[in-house]
């Protein structure tokens, strides 16, 4: 889908799209203002675009999207999104570290290889785990999902996680980097929530909100996945092209890590207690185990 300033413009290409005229006047619908995007790399903002999309056919066309006049920052986006100033927007629970203390299991090492299959089993975690659903209130929670796992690059007097190209270029000293470390399932990552004004969903008929929550949950997250999965991928052509090595640790390097990897995990473990998880351990356990067979079914 083309990104066009115009809202109106906006309006008439997704419902294009999807083969169906813009509605007419006469029928009731309801216009979700939806973040736009950060720069035509952002995955996120396509993939509510699409998402859009199949809320317009899943309702007869009831539920259009119209970009919002300015782009909301993630470290603004909750607050931005609570008081009604965009409906529909995506954002990173590392944006308030105390309120999503559970929902954080997602950031961390060693997860999944994928956007996708990561995201699908992150989903079944949050609907399984009322104390997470819990840290989402005051808003719709149509998925959560998560970014593609980060690479380890060895800068001349720092380590930096990357794992976009936009990330590369914006970090210093890129010029001079030659090699990004490979970790399985990433040596980080990052959880994100994609989320409806509540005000707006209560204002919807129950049977556009059956709908919604159709085509919200897993189909959501796997389509969020699926997009930023692309979007590495074009990344990493690009960072090859510049030269970049990507290569397995070596054993030395495994041994060097993984006393980090173990302090993040202890920490969010004892975060997640301080919210009131009586087994974080026994989660964490579930949601790679939930990793391994959604990779091994795709």
């Amino acid at each position: 889908m083309m990104w066009l300033e115009n809202r109106r413009f906006f309006n008439v290409i997704a419902f294009a799209a999807m083969g169906l005229a813009t509605p007419v006047a006469s029928q009731a619908t309801t216009t979700f203002t939806i973040n736009p995007p950060a720069d035509r790399t952002d995955a996120t903002a396509k993939g509510m675009a699409l998402w859009c999309d199949q809320a317009a056919s899943a309702t007869q066309g009831r539920i259009q999207c119209a970009l919002a006049n300015a782009h909301v920052r993630d470290q603004d986006a909750a607050a931005a999104l609570q008081a009604g100033k965009v409906d529909l927007i995506c954002f990173s629970h590392k944006t308030d570290p105390l309120r999503y203390r559970i929902s954080r299991i997602a950031d961390l090492p060693l997860l999944g290889d994928f956007a996708e299959t990561t995201s699908v089993a992150y989903q079944r975690v949050y609907e399984k785990t009322p104390l997470m659903a819990k840290e989402h209130k005051r808003y719709k929670v149509l998925a959560v999902f998560t970014q593609p796992p980060r690479f380890l690059f060895n800068g001349e007097d720092s380590r930096y996680l990357i794992g976009t190209a936009t990330e590369f270029k914006a970090t210093p000293g890129h010029e001079k980097m030659r090699t990004a470390i490979m970790f399985k399932g990433g040596v980080a990552n990052a959880g994100y929530v994609f989320a409806l004004n509540q005000d707006t969903w209560n204002r919807l008929s129950a049977q556009d909100k059956a709908a919604l929550d159709r085509i919200g949950g897993v189909e959501a997250a796997r389509l969020l996945g699926r997009l930023l999965d692309a979007e590495e991928w074009k990344a990493n052509v690009g960072m090859r092209d510049a030269g970049i090595s990507f290569r397995s640790p070596t054993v030395a390097a495994l041994t060097q890590n993984q006393k980090e990897f173990a302090n993040a995990e202890n920490a969010w473990i004892a975060q997640a207690r301080s919210a009131g998880m009586k087994q974080p351990a026994s989660l964490l356990a579930a949601f790679r185990k939930g990793i391994s067979q959604q990779e091994d079914a795709e």
